[in-house]
């Protein structure tokens, strides 16, 4: 940084332009309006860090495709910065021991960006949270994992058991959500854990069916995925057998119908499937593309199933891509005030709904609000760096940092301007100390 006022004036005037031409923090991707009550709360920590903490969410939002081109065009980036600088010297002056040196600080800044990934990938920072939800919505979670699902066991994550995706969840603003490990459901706690802990936990479990992801919600008995193995046959007979068979409603989730099944989400629909979700925070699953996604909305709409945003957590990071808000059924039935428990639904399994009594009454609430169709859910998304978005691959590091300025809020603004301007006074300063003045 050879002029460090200079640019630290046109990182402050590029914030100002991305905030001029800015994007909402929150959106519903149907375009349908949020309430507007309902905002993002950003902890003091993630505004006194804020560059630091806005590129760690803006990473975490990225397809998987944008994530590894952050990470090898960001090093390309320190590369070439290193190389500009001492072709911009006057005189050159290159020897064996500058070039050892150079080297070394390259290596240096590769490991550094790294270390810089994997702290995001680890901590469980301070999280920013949804606010501001109106009375008669639930912020509910529909699909996140503990230790016992198979990628996180022998994992850093291997400690991430029904507790501590409460803590993660409470931290994120949830009232509620569903334990989904695959092909598993021992790592529900019986009745949901204490009755008086927040959010509430509710029972289900992620099937894999050949190459579809099928996520049960509501079931209390294990599903045998091998039952449902025989590829497409078998995952519509999945969504047949869901209500009678387990009490619980069927939910498709990305990427895996994306990827095997885009052209026969129809026959998903006929099989009884209750909703698709199209938002999902993890990196395979934001490779959706927004002409899928609109198409999925189209047969929703058509079909009256339901949308959801989900989390996918498997304990990794502290970033939440979307909430899914759902008016319980009780506020459609007049005389039932919510929180009392519903009636349970005429398709549900009497086992499974024995079993389900156990838990929280809002985990029937919410299931029987999903098996009242599209309306039933609305999805407050994150804005992000879309995979079908203008930017070119090479340039996915920047466009991370302009698209998270595009939806800061004021006080995050002033985090990173302060950070912009530390920089360059310290660098200005240095720069003067050296003999020869260079930075």
């Amino acid at each position: 940084m050879r002029r460090p006022y200079l640019t630290a004036s046109g990182l402050t005037v590029g914030i100002f332009i991305a905030r001029a031409i800015g994007a909402p923090a929150l959106s519903d991707p149907t375009g349908a309006p949020l309430p507007a009550s309902l905002h993002l709360h950003f902890p003091f920590l993630n505004i006194l860090l804020a560059p630091a903490f806005d590129i760690w969410d803006g990473v975490s939002m990225l397809g998987m495709h944008q994530l590894v081109a952050f990470f090898i065009w960001s090093a390309v980036g320190v590369l070439l910065w290193r190389v500009g600088r001492q072709l911009l010297r006057r005189p050159a002056r290159l020897s064996v021991r500058s070039l050892l040196a150079e080297v070394a600080i390259v290596s240096g800044g590769v490991i550094a960006l790294l270390s810089f990934g994997l702290v995001g990938l680890v901590w469980h920072r301070p999280m920013v949270t949804i606010a501001g939800v109106p009375a008669g919505r639930i912020a509910v979670d529909l699909h996140t994992h503990t230790n016992v699902s198979h990628d996180v066991q022998g994992t850093l994550m291997r400690g991430f058991d029904a507790e501590a995706a409460r803590r993660w969840h409470r931290r994120a603003g949830f009232d509620a959500f569903f334990i989904t490990d695959h092909n598993r459901i021992d790592g529900i706690p019986a009745g949901g854990g204490p009755p008086d802990a927040t959010p509430a936990l509710c029972p289900g479990e992620e099937v894999s069916a050949a190459d579809q992801h099928v996520v049960l919600l509501g079931n209390t008995t294990l599903v045998d995925n091998h039952d449902y193995g025989d590829s497409l046959p078998g995952i519509l007979r999945l969504f047949r057998d869901a209500a009678p068979r387990f009490g619980a409603i069927a939910i498709a989730s990305i990427p895996e119908y994306d990827a095997h099944h885009f052209h026969d989400l129809a026959k998903f629909a006929d099989a009884g499937v209750l909703g698709f979700e199209i938002v999902n925070g993890a990196p395979k699953a934001n490779e959706l593309t927004l002409a899928h996604r609109d198409s999925v909305m189209a047969l929703a709409r058509a079909r009256d199933l339901v949308l959801l945003g989900v989390s996918d957590s498997h304990g990794w990071g502290a970033t939440v891509e979307g909430w899914t808000l759902v008016r319980p059924a009780a506020e459609r039935v007049p005389g039932r005030a919510v929180g009392s428990a519903p009636t349970a639904p005429a398709s549900s399994g009497a086992g499974a709904s024995d079993g389900l009594s156990s838990f929280p009454p809002v985990c029937g609430e919410i299931l029987a609000a999903l098996r009242s169709g599209y309306d039933a859910t609305q999805i407050a998304a994150r804005h992000r760096l879309r995979p079908d978005a203008w930017w070119p691959r090479w340039l996915t590091p920047i466009a991370v940092v302009w698209e998270g300025w595009r939806a800061i809020g004021l006080w995050q603004a002033v985090g990173w301007i302060l950070w912009i301007w530390g920089i360059a006074l310290i660098v200005a300063r240095r720069a003067v100390t050296l003999p020869d003045g260079r930075p």
